[in-house]
């Protein structure tokens, strides 16, 4: 495997002996595209190409506007790659400009009188930012109203950006060149849509979101992407070989996948690899999206509420009235294979059957059989208020608080409501109400059924000594 690297492919072979050039136009073949978390993408390009053999200067114009140059690699049998350039001084009229700096142009403008193009030649003297300074015959032009012509294209301006090469090739051949780099610009993240029922049950799709700004559109692309965070330094010096060999070998082993399924993904390391069931174009500042899951879930509602009264020695605190607990959905990945993290946005049906947004949240990486809390918002049908009752000293650097807890409840049904009461520094529960389900360095937790249309109460006692 050596070094170089193409996308869109115009393949042009040159004899680095003096044979004149030749250029080879081939269609855009076999691009494959493995897409990580962190703006980074792996490009593959497979194509069959004939080679002369000796010496060959190779030049693939198309290239990705932000690929890393050093990450460039080419595999084909017999091949030695001796030298790599990248060339982005692309064809524009700036550049076009500065590559006549110091030679003759032609110059045209219109004859006010009667329309007619005037034509004449300058010396062109300078072109900073695109705006020639022109030398005339009888002076200098700063500001000229015209348009400049140019007789032919420079040699080494390119339409696109290229990346060329020097191959020592030992034997003529047909053979296919696979030609692979990393490259900025490409990104995926997994969006999540939920539609809640009321039988508890949630039933999710989940879509990949692709985004293009690499530089380049990618046609009729195999594409997988990659779930988790690599390692990656800030400069272009990646591992390329591992990480292309890496999708290579999903690429190989892969599965095809009937259009509309789940896609099952592979692992690679501590990371897994999705495979789109299709393949697709990818134009340069798109975006699109692909479905990989379409499943059941079976869920809880869990609304949970942080008390705001201060546990702490000594103070009065403040009293809250009117507190809103946060709902939480409550479920468990019983899928096959693990979910990407990503985002997930929640519907449910109003009285008239019509869906409605109801929240979102961030959905994280989740694996088979492992569960999750998933905020949708506060809700407003649950209320709280809370008081500080009594405060009185027990002791030296001893303090007790009493506190007074209503939760009220509009719904129609009962309410399940997790309420933490946080604690700093050396408290004890004294007494409660409710006994507390659990207890934690730094808080207590109650765990509160509230009757429909109805209210509940907890009152609890807090010792808090001071050093």
């Amino acid at each position: 495997m050596q070094r170089l690297a193409v996308l869109t492919l115009l393949f042009a072979t040159t004899l680095a002996t003096s044979l004149g050039a030749q250029e080879i136009n081939l269609p855009p073949q076999n691009i494959s595209l493995t897409i990580y978390n962190q703006n980074l993408a792996l490009v593959r390009d497979v194509r069959n190409v004939n080679l002369p053999v000796g010496l060959v200067d190779v030049a693939f114009e198309g290239v990705a506007k932000q690929m890393q140059p050093a990450t460039a690699m080419i595999e084909g049998k017999g091949l030695n790659v001796l030298e790599t350039n990248y060339e982005y001084d692309v064809l524009d009229y700036s550049s076009l400009l500065d590559k006549y700096v110091g030679q003759k142009v032609k110059t045209v403008m219109s004859n006010p009188a009667n329309g007619e193009n005037i034509f004449a030649s300058a010396l062109l003297l300078n072109a900073s930012y695109g705006s020639p300074l022109l030398q005339f015959d009888y002076g200098i032009e700063a500001n000229f109203p015209g348009r400049v012509v140019f007789e032919k294209l420079p040699r080494d301006l390119r339409l696109k950006p290229t990346l060329s090469a020097k191959i020592q090739n030992e034997n003529p051949q047909n053979m296919p060149l696979e030609l692979s780099y990393l490259t900025s610009g490409m990104s995926w993240k997994a969006d999540y849509v939920a539609e809640i029922a009321a039988d508890d049950n949630m039933d999710i799709e989940g879509f990949i979101t692709l985004s293009n700004q690499s530089g380049i559109d990618y046609k009729n692309a195999e594409v997988q992407v990659v779930s988790g965070e690599l390692s990656v330094p800030s400069t272009p010096q990646v591992q390329p070989r591992m990480l292309m060999m890496a999708a290579k070998n999903s690429y190989d082993a892969a599965e095809s996948v009937a259009t509309g399924g789940n896609l099952s993904p592979e692992n690679l390391g501590e990371y897994y690899i999705y495979t789109l069931p299709f393949k697709t174009d990818i134009r340069n500042k798109q975006s699109k999206q692909v479905q990989f899951v379409r499943s059941a879930f079976k869920y809880q509602s869990l609304y949970r509420l942080n008390s705001s009264l201060n546990a702490v020695y000594g103070g009065a605190g403040e009293n809250f009235k009117n507190l809103k607990p946060s709902l939480y959905y409550v479920l468990v990945n019983e899928q096959q294979s693990n979910l990407p993290q990503g985002d997930i946005r929640f519907f449910e049906k109003d009285d008239k059957g019509n869906l409605q947004f109801a929240g979102g949240t961030s959905f994280p990486q989740l694996a088979k059989g492992e569960k999750t809390e998933l905020e949708a918002g506060k809700v407003s049908d649950i209320f709280a208020d809370g008081k500080l009752v009594a405060l009185r000293k027990i002791a030296d650097k001893v303090t007790e608080k009493d506190f007074e807890i209503t939760v009220h409840n509009t719904k129609n049904k009962v309410a399940k409501l997790e309420f933490i009461q946080q604690t700093y520094g050396d408290v004890s529960l004294v007494k409660e109400s409710l006994p507390h389900a659990s207890e934690e360095v730094g808080k207590f937790v109650w765990e509160l059924e509230i009757p429909a249309n109805g209210s509940l109460v907890l009152t609890y006692t807090l010792r808090m000594a001071r050093d």
